[in-house]
């Protein structure tokens, strides 16, 4: 005659298997996310402040929130005010960067440097929209449009026709550091804001 118990002992072991891998009914489980350093937590309206902007182009301005690795190798937030014809494109290019941890140092409004385009790049910062004219000439940037952005403008400065490069200052990255930056920005800089903006590193 069969014994019955072997398949009461498999039901026991199924049964307990099963109570092992439910949750308490009032239990909640809470999914980990990494730490995130926050550069710049501005309103538009904040990100404006400071200068005379035309109100046609105020009105074509959006605050995009970007995340990337820093130079700390944490994970950061900034912002950046752009043409809102050039959110989905950057959206793209800060999640790429993202996906190979390209390293930035900071991303936030030119308004936080009280418009000093200068500053803003001394400090290697990340930015998009700033209503000022090009450096040669007094015609409108595209920066002033929201149509261009500046990556690590120290390490990636803007370099003219006639050879000046902006910012004055630059800090090189050297090594395969360096040679890794140069390769991505080469292949980013191929991208454009929009059907119409200069892209990467405008003047």
């Amino acid at each position: 005659m069969r014994s019955r118990y072997p398949l009461v002992f498999a039901c026991l072991v199924l049964i307990w298997g099963c109570q092992e891998s439910v949750a308490p009914p009032n239990s909640v489980q809470h999914i980990s996310e990494p730490m995130v350093q926050v550069d710049s937590d501005m309103t538009l309206d904040e990100a404006l402040q400071g200068v005379e902007i035309p109100e046609a182009i105020k009105q074509t301005l959006e605050l995009l929130t970007v995340r990337y690795i820093g130079f700390d190798g944490s994970m950061h937030q900034g912002q950046l005010v752009c043409h809102r014809e050039a959110t989905k494109s950057l959206s793209a290019i800060f999640d790429s960067l993202l996906h190979v941890e390209f390293p930035i140092e900071s991303v936030r409004p030119i308004s936080h440097y009280h418009w000093d385009d200068e500053q803003s790049m001394a400090d290697n910062n990340t930015s998009c929209f700033n209503y000022r004219s090009v450096f040669s000439g007094n015609q409108l940037s595209e920066h002033g449009y929201g149509r261009a952005i500046d990556i690590n403008p120290r390490i990636n400065p803007y370099i003219g026709k006639d050879g000046v490069a902006q910012p004055a200052i630059q800090a090189t990255p050297r090594g395969k550091e360096g040679q890794s930056q140069q390769m991505i920005m080469s292949s980013v800089s191929s991208a454009r804001l929009d059907g119409n903006g200069e892209g990467i590193g405008a003047a």
